[in-house]
């Protein structure tokens, strides 16, 4: 039977021994008045830093991969994506985040797929344009 709390542990430690440091970032999502939500968002943003090796977009295509797993359509994010980011997820829900900062740099979130046998999420691939 396959260890995935191991596979995981040692996807964390590669990609964080090869990879550089990410942030993914959204909105708070509280209302900075409460009559009006659909207006301006108040409170600071939800982050979440952790590392990331990227690759470029047709690399993912040559392995034939259409879906890995928890997310958005993978076909979109090989199209429209400057960049895939494999990185290591956690236990971070990391599909309501619409940013990467990657150094000096913000990108959109173009799409996301997590690959979760199971309860333990191994990687995370993210799509991601300027």
């Amino acid at each position: 039977m396959v260890d995935y709390v191991k596979l995981a542990a040692t996807s964390e430690r590669l990609i964080a021994a090869n990879g550089r440091t990410i942030t993914f970032t959204r909105k708070s999502g509280v209302p900075a008045d409460p009559t009006e939500p659909w207006g301006a968002q108040a409170g600071p943003d939800v982050t979440f830093t952790t590392s990331s090796v990227f690759v470029p977009p047709n690399t993912v295509r040559q392995f034939g991969l259409t879906a890995l797993g928890q997310g958005t359509e993978f076909d979109d994010l090989i199209t429209f994506s400057d960049y895939i980011g494999i990185f290591f997820p956690g236990t971070i829900d990391c599909r309501q985040f619409s940013h990467v900062i990657d150094g000096a740099e913000t990108f959109g979130v173009i799409g996301l797929q997590i690959l979760k046998p199971g309860s333990v999420q191994l990687l995370g691939f993210v799509g991601i344009r300027r």
